[in-house]
Formats: C-alpha cells, structure tokens, sequence
C-alpha cells in the first residue's frame, strides 16, 4: 500500500493488462485484457474498469455491484504482491493478475 500524494486527485488514467486465468479466462474467451485506471487506485477502480471492458465478467468474477471480485478471486501485481485492500500506485505497462484463489489457471 502506498501514501497517496496531496495532488492525487490529478493523477492521470494508466494503461495496464489485466491476464485472465481460469473461469475468468474462460468467461472472456482471451487470456488479457487492457484497461485503464487511476495512477493510484484500489481493488474497486480495477474491478470496475474490468467489468466495463469485458461485462460478461460481472456477476461470476466481479461483483454485482462492481466494488470488487467475488470471494474466490484475486488480484496480483506482476507476479509480486496480492493486492489485498487499499490504493496501489501503478505504472503503464503494469500486469494485474486475476485468478481464482481456488484453484490453478
């Protein structure tokens, strides 16, 4: 988790991937997907934004609500870190991994 600067209000949208694995890979029918987000944002800016490039996602990965993934999912930030709660700080070209928590992808 990262300290949001006093001007983040005007932190520019970034580019990133999002690779898609397991059920989220199949309901998609690709392996990844670009969206863009806040430079600093959490896991509901990135939920959100997924589900408004790939909607078909809603409801079985991404809540109803659009506030997060659903239980049994998760975000990784290239490969490093789960994102867990709170606002990460991203670069353009990051990748955001989302599987299941469940099983393999």
């Amino acid at each position: 988790m990262v300290q949001l600067p006093r001007d983040a209000a005007v932190v520019p949208a970034v580019s990133v991937t999002v690779e898609l694995f397991g059920n989220a890979k199949l309901l998609a029918g690709r392996r990844e997907v670009d969206i863009a987000v806040p430079g600093f944002c959490g896991i509901q800016a990135l939920a959100s934004s997924l589900a408004e490039v790939v909607p078909c996602l809603v409801g079985g990965v991404v809540r109803k609500d659009e506030a997060g993934l659903m239980g049994s999912y998760v975000f990784n930030l290239n490969g490093t870190r789960f994102l867990e709660g709170g606002v990460v700080a991203l670069k353009p070209g990051d990748r955001i991994l989302l599987f299941s928590s469940q099983a393999g992808g």
